[in-house]
This record gives C-alpha cells, structure tokens and sequence, in this order.
C-alpha cells in the first residue's frame, strides 16, 4: 500500500500527471470493479435458480 502511495507520488510529481486524472481513473477503475461483482453475482444466483439450489 505504501509502494502504491509512493508511485501515485512520483507520478504526480516526475509526470506530471493532474490529481484530477488520477481520480477520474480511480473513479473508472472502481465502477468497473463494481460491475464485474454484480456482474459474477448475477450469474451465481442465475446458476443457483437453475440447479435448483435456492431455498
């Protein structure tokens, strides 16, 4: 976690890189997170309904 900081630091820094950019990517990254687990969930209850595993 700190090596994530430190790299996020340099890269503000050497780069150049706006903070703005960097959350606007966190923001995409945890969306697209979010939508791989509804995503996995969906399926797991599509696959649980269908074998009939539901009680």
């Amino acid at each position: 976690m700190l090596a994530c900081f430190a790299f996020l630091i340099m890269a503000i820094k050497v780069y150049r890189v706006s903070m703005s950019t960097i959350a606007t990517h966190l923001w995409v990254m945890l969306i697209g997170l979010l939508l791989i687990i509804v995503v996995a969930w969906l399926l797991g209850w599509l696959v649980s309904l269908l074998r009939g595993r539901r009680k």
